[in-house]
């Protein structure tokens, strides 16, 4: 009898170190879960954050493409504004040298009626 006991006793020990074990193994398998749960939320932030991400990428290009057309059609501007400049300048200079010439051809009227009246004011001291 003394020896069934014994067995029974050994038995009984092998059972509850097994059960033991399962119990360990079932709550290592809980922790398992939570870290799984876990990081199954950080994916998901981060696919959020991809997703942020992406939405100010395309904004930023939009944007940037809207300051590159702006840039060119402020090029565009100047170079019209530089080409009507280079317009009046010409203008200018021509309109400059007409009225050089104009005041050439006025000195030289000028210095014929001058002598002319010089003429007029000798004869009549003559006569």
């Amino acid at each position: 009898m003394e020896n069934i006991d014994h067995q029974n006793i050994e038995h009984g020990e092998h059972k509850a170190i097994l059960e033991a074990i399962s119990d360990l193994a079932t709550h290592i398998d809980q922790r398992f879960t939570q870290v799984d749960q876990r990081f199954v939320g950080i994916d998901q932030r981060f696919v959020g954050i991809d997703q942020r991400f992406d939405k100010l990428e395309t904004e930023m290009h939009r944007r940037f493409d809207q300051l590159e057309a702006d840039i060119a059609n402020i090029y565009q501007d100047l170079e019209r504004i530089r080409m009507r400049l280079d317009e009046i300048a010409k203008r200018t200079q021509e309109d400059a040298d007409a009225l050089a010439q104009e005041v050439v051809t006025l000195r030289k009227r000028v210095d014929t009626l001058e002598s002319q009246l010089r003429q007029l004011q000798v004869s009549a001291k003559l006569a």
